[in-house]
């Protein structure tokens, strides 16, 4: 039987993974790949960049708006995103709760 430090550190050690994953996406500017990590499944997406001021950007048009402000135009020379001290907990059989540094 599993100890709630070693779910933590396997679930830790998951989205660990996926957040390299995530970040080598993103710095290619690949959104079509990059939302493919995301449950394209869920109706009503929610996300808060961490540049973003004016709230939260909810839906899949809004978020890809915010991914490719201007389709088929590269908008930024490169991005460069960093995922470190990634900490996670299961709080039910399958959601977990995950912190990280972001540079």
């Amino acid at each position: 039987m599993a100890t709630a430090e070693t779910a933590a550190d396997d679930i830790t050690a998951e989205i660990a993974a996926l957040l390299a994953e995530y970040q080598a996406l993103w710095d290619t500017q690949d959104y079509a790949r990059l939302a493919e990590l995301w449950d394209t499944d869920d109706p009503l997406p929610i996300y808060v960049p961490e540049e973003w001021s004016a709230g939260a950007i909810t839906g899949w048009d809004a978020v890809k708006r915010y991914w490719d402000p201007i389709p088929g135009t590269v908008v930024l020379q490169a991005i460069r995103n960093v995922y470190s001290n990634v900490t996670a907990k299961l709080v039910a059989d399958d959601v977990a709760v995950a912190v990280f540094d972001l540079r």
